[in-house]
């Protein structure tokens, strides 16, 4: 899935795949659901995105991820947030949180018989 949004009059292209998630994890040593998730918990019941307890360099190094998962040229982390005059985190949270989201879920239905209490052990 692609998204293209306009970041300080750049549009930037934001990729998900396969690839997303183990880039992330060797370009940042960080595991990328732990941090996606973290995500999550700043929309507040209301829907508004409450930033207290946001940890932005999360959100910029996903967005670096996503972006170089479009397009391997992109420059490291740092230099490429340098491009950026303004990076409007809440902005830009609220346009990636379907593409984040979608990263991450699955569109198969689970089997009735796949429970936990049916899977044998090996």
């Amino acid at each position: 899935m692609q998204k293209i949004i306009n970041i300080d009059g750049k549009d930037v292209l934001f990729k998900t795949s396969g690839g997303f998630f183990k880039r992330y994890k060797t370009q940042f040593k960080r595991d990328p659901i732990s941090d996606i998730f973290s995500l999550v918990d700043i929309q507040n019941e209301n829907g508004e995105i409450d930033l207290r307890n946001f940890d932005v360099e999360v959100l910029q190094d996903i967005c670096w991820a996503l972006a170089q998962n479009a397009d391997k040229s992109i420059a490291p982390p740092e230099e490429w947030l340098d491009q950026f005059e303004e990076f409007p985190i809440a902005d830009i949270i609220v346009e990636l949180m379907d593409l984040i989201i979608r990263s991450i879920s699955s569109s198969i239905e689970p089997k009735k018989n796949m429970t936990r209490g049916n899977l044998k052990s090996f």
